[in-house]
Parts: structure tokens; C-alpha cells; sequence
């Protein structure tokens, strides 16, 4: 599947998919409204970014961005280095409280 073109609501369309949320539709499928298949593929449907302009995205939650995949990749090395950062301050936290043991 490379799109989902429809002008109905949200509702109606998750029903017509069988899902449940929006988020369930991987973020390389940009869904579309009719008239931008009519168009066809002008610079002028498309904003400076290569995204699909925000006119022709029938959910403004889900505007297609072709860089999905290299912010996918970012948000999660955020994650990621989030976490570390998290695991380094118990770390430190754990062998402070180590030193402080004393064997009296």
C-alpha cells in the first residue's frame, strides 16, 4: 500500500481500515484527500519540505513528511541516549551510596 485516500471523517475511516487509531497506519502511508490524486503530483500539493501540503492531508495529525524515517531514527537515539543518561545517574548514585558504608 503506498497511500490512503479518503474525505471521510476519521471515525469512518478507522472503521473502513478495521483499526482502531491512526497510529496503527505506519508513517510511510500518507493519507490523502481525493483532490490531491486528481492533482496528481505538482509542486504546488507538496510544501518547501517535500511534505504533502497541509490542505491536501485529510488528518492534519498525520501529514506525510518523506523524512519520517530519518526523525523516527532521531527520536529514538533521543530515547536511547535518554535512557543511558537516566541509567548513569542511578549508577553513580548507587556506588556514592556504597562509599558511605563504613564496617564499624
Amino acid at each position: 500500500m503506498t497511500h490512503i485516500v479518503t474525505d471521510a471523517t476519521e471515525k469512518t475511516t478507522l472503521r473502513a481500515l478495521g483499526i482502531k487509531s491512526l497510529r496503527q497506519i505506519p508513517e510511510r502511508i500518507p493519507i490523502v484527500k481525493w483532490r490531491w490524486v486528481i492533482a496528481g503530483p505538482r509542486a504546488e500539493n507538496y510544501d518547501p519540505e517535500g511534505r504533502i501540503a497541509e490542505d491536501n492531508a485529510t488528518f492534519p495529525s498525520r501529514i506525510y513528511d518523506p523524512n519520517w524515517e530519518r526523525k523516527k531514527a532521531e527520536r529514538e537515539q533521543k530515547a536511547k541516549n535518554k535512557g543511558k543518561a537516566r541509567d548513569e545517574v542511578v549508577s553513580e548514585g548507587s556506588s556514592a551510596d556504597a562509599s558511605r558504608i563504613s564496617c564499624d
